[in-house]
């Protein structure tokens, strides 16, 4: 008996899906007048992801795979042992981290979400955990501040400057 749907090709006509839409919505980004003619723009990383996405997904979908002797139930089981907790924790962190962003500020926002993320991990040294956040992404601001990027600070930062 030949099995045409597998578990690699659901996930891959998935990771198809969004990887159109990753593509869809970076093509969405508007473009300053003065980048626009540039080799390199906002729009390339999201363009290079999205394509890259789409190649990743075709070869999921596309290559041959044997189907497996092993039952459903074992797939099942094998299913409920990963590690799912940690998996929602990240996925929530990062979209806490994208909502809050602006109204936070970058320095503020990152070294909160590498904080939690170390936190996810395992960690548990807490003053290890806030001096490498604090001085990973100031080390990252400066860096972007030396190219010449500027980073809002953030709304809730700006309404104490009274800016």
């Amino acid at each position: 008996m030949t099995v045409y749907i597998t578990y690699s090709r659901v996930i891959g006509v998935l990771f198809l899906c969004l990887s159109c839409c990753y593509l869809y919505f970076g093509h969405q980004i508007p473009l300053d007048f003065w980048s626009e003619g540039e080799v390199f723009n906002a729009r390339s990383m999201p363009y290079l992801i999205g394509i890259s996405g789409i190649f990743v997904a075709i070869a999921l979908i596309l290559v041959p795979t044997h189907p497996t002797t092993t039952n459903v139930h074992q797939q099942w089981r094998e299913l409920k042992q990963l590690s799912w907790l940690p998996t929602m924790g990240f996925a929530l962190i990062i979209a806490l981290y994208g909502l809050s962003l602006e109204y936070l500020g970058f320095i503020f926002c990152s070294s909160l979400f590498l904080f939690c993320s170390s936190a996810i991990l395992g960690e548990r040294r807490w003053l290890l955990m806030v001096v490498l956040s604090v001085s990973i992404v100031s080390a990252f601001a400066l860096m972007i501040g030396w190219l010449g990027i500027y980073l809002a600070p953030g709304d809730l930062w700006m309404g104490w400057l009274d800016v």
